[in-house]
């Protein structure tokens, strides 16, 4: 019956099978079926270092069991966790502490993979499908140069008394008396041959990889580990692979070898036909980068996002009234006011200085015409906002996002977004980061009601560094909820306590199918690295007030048109303390007859059909950064 079917219908019907362990079991079933599965299955890889200690550690299995299918790849990802190691990434340590035992000491069991492990369940091929790779089949196969480690091999460099009289002899200009000095230099040029190691080790692992894809194929690139990309990839994907329309970079932010090694300026000129590009990009080698790819791709991008890694102000490298951005990453002449990117609908900016450059920079990502806006920690945000505020055009956001975390003076100021909100209708999602200095009167509360007939999520969080009861921003959220009848899914920093005595008192009650409370203060980013045992100690002590919202919700008397109540922190794909709760069905119902609500399984496929679509809801507003500078 099948090979009666015109090969376009079929193929067609194959295209929209997005999971990937059905794929596998249609390719199984006939040749006729495996011939239009198999492509489908290999469309989006994602190759995982899952150990952060060492990121040259790749799973590539893959290779021993469909290399010959890697010639469908046309979505090709590298990725890594971000928990434990979040600076100096590129070369590997043996320190064994994280965050291996945190779900088990706050007794939250394994939510925080259930929650990752089902975000990718539907994206890409399965190497956990296959069995293992034996360090013998990749020597007997190729696949790599050698099976020992890059740490072996860095540890023995650094520990080499010889090379270490070697690096001293290169420095004979410097004073040989100074033992000061020496250890100096020793362990600048030790790190440095670290790093070069480090490139070249992941390099020969990933080498035949490459070699199986076919060239111009790749349409998606990925480079998600945080580490230095080496320059051989690059090279690779500006000659082999210029038909990428979307490009991500995620590098070691504090990596002091990217400036000299990692990023010859031109080195990605041949992608051209970019049409998506993310880049978390912190040197000034990968922004003069970025700056040329952005100005070669003017004509096709529809989606940018820029992040800093860590907000900085202008005049900190600078003492004359400009803008660094504007002029030297965009290539614009002060006040000229060009339109660059006329096909833009999404942009993100985080840490990129607006000061003195407004005038130019909104004209040159055409901001009016955008559907989506995500500004974090920019210094000068605050003047962008009273210049759209002023202007006679109309607005198209749909989506809008606004992280302050008090990093900058100006944003302990909110009359600009109350102006700014109050200057256009049509918004869909409002996600607000907010310091804790704010006030939040009766006007704040109204502006967000200008949009009250198109509004349908809300994100309301708090930065700091402490967990405090509700403030005066109750009376105004009871009156939004009142007004807004379209809200489906609503994020706040609050008391759980707090907040059901608040939703009950709303009558007819919200219809919000999401919830999500975040407490206060968990996560700064200047004090990360000394609470991070904070987080599992409050995420412990709230989740009795946390059962006790969750059975009000889902009775029958509080919210009935709720599906998923998330509580805790899911920025980053959530590495901190986080739970997934749904109502009990009859068939799953808890022991106790008093409890009405369980955690979402792996089986409730439409509520984590519900999880996926609100992704961003739940990880907007992240207090912290992904990747710190040491």
């Amino acid at each position: 019956m099948l090979d009666r079917l015109p090969a376009e219908i079929l193929g067609s019907i194959v295209q929209l099978i997005n999971v990937k362990s059905d794929l596998t079991s249609l390719s199984l079933v006939s040749r006729l079926l495996n011939q239009y599965a198999i492509p489908e299955l290999y469309r989006s890889i994602t190759i995982r270092a899952n150990d952060e200690r060492d990121l040259t550690n790749f799973d590539l299995r893959i290779l021993a069991h469909g290399a010959e299918n890697l010639r469908y790849v046309k979505d090709l990802r590298f990725v890594a966790p971000f928990r434990d190691r979040l600076g100096a990434r590129c070369i590997p340590t043996d320190n064994d502490s994280g965050n291996d035992t945190a779900d088990e000491d706050v007794g939250n069991g394994d939510i925080t993979s259930i929650y990752q492990d089902n975000l990718d369940q539907t994206q890409n091929y399965d190497e956990s499908e296959h069995g293992p790779l034996s360090e013998e089949t990749i020597q007997n196969a190729g696949y790599g140069h050698s099976v020992h480690t890059i740490r072996d091999e860095a540890e023995a460099t650094a520990t080499s008394d010889v090379e270490d009289d070697d690096i001293l002899n290169e420095t004979s200009d410097i004073d040989s008396s100074s033992e000061v000095t020496k250890g100096h230099i020793l362990r600048h040029k030790r790190a440095e041959r670290k790093h070069e190691m480090f490139v070249r080790e992941m390099m020969s692992r990933l080498l035949p990889l490459f070699q199986n894809i076919s060239e111009n194929n790749l349409q998606s690139f990925s480079w998600i580990l945080g580490t230095c990309m080496p320059p051989s990839i690059t090279d690779y994907l500006s000659s082999k692979q210029s038909r990428i329309s979307a490009l991500t970079i995620t590098s070691d932010i504090s990596c002091f070898h990217l400036n000299r090694i990692n990023f010859e300026i031109d080195c990605l000129d041949g992608l051209t036909q970019l049409r998506q590009i993310s880049w978390l990009a912190n040197s000034f080698a990968e922004l003069y980068t970025l700056g040329r790819l952005l100005l070669q791709n003017t004509v096709h991008l529809q989606e940018i996002k820029i992040d800093c890694g860590l907000p900085y102000d202008d005049e900190d490298f600078s003492e004359i009234n400009t803008n660094l951005f504007a002029t030297n990453v965009l290539d614009i002449e002060a006040g000229t006011r060009p339109e660059l990117f006329r096909a833009l609908r999404k942009l993100t900016l985080f840490g990129v200085s607006l000061k003195n450059g407004v005038e130019d920079i909104i004209p040159a990502f055409r901001i009016p015409n955008l559907q989506f806006l995500k500004l974090q920690d920019c210094v000068g945000t605050n003047e962008m906002l009273d210049c759209l505020a002023d202007s006679s055009g109309s607005m198209c956001l749909t989506s809008f996002e606004l992280d302050f975390t008090g990093y900058f003076e100006d944003q302990f100021d909110m009359t600009p977004l109350m102006r700014f909100l109050r200057s256009f209708q049509g918004l869909e999602d409002l996600f607000v980061l907010f310091p804790p200095a704010w006030t939040l009167g009766r006007e704040y509360w109204s502006s967000i009601s200008n949009n009250h007939s198109s509004l349908r999520r809300i994100v309301h969080h708090e930065s700091g560094v402490y967990c405090r009861g509700d403030g005066n921003e109750s009376d105004g959220l009871f009156e939004i909820l009142s007004g807004l009848e379209t809200i489906r899914c609503l994020g706040v920093c609050s008391q759980p306590s707090s907040l059901s005595t608040l939703l009950a008192r709303i009558e007819p009650r919200p219809r919000l199918k999401l919830l999500h409370i975040r407490p206060r203060g968990w996560t700064n980013s200047s004090v990360m690295d000394i609470l991070t045992w904070r987080h599992e100690y409050e995420f412990s002590k709230c989740l009795p007030s946390v059962k006790d919202f969750a059975n009000w919700a889902f009775n029958s008397n509080g919210l009935p048109d709720l599906q998923v109540l998330a509580y805790g922190d899911f920025s980053f794909g959530g590495r901190q303390p986080n739970i997934l709760l749904c109502r009990s069905s009859n068939e799953v119902a808890m022991p106790s007859s008093d409890v009405v609500f369980r955690q979402l399984g792996k089986a409730d496929e439409g509520l984590w059909e519900l999880v996926q679509d609100n992704v961003d809801f739940l990880e907007a507003c992240p207090e912290d950064s992904l990747l710190h500078v040491d």
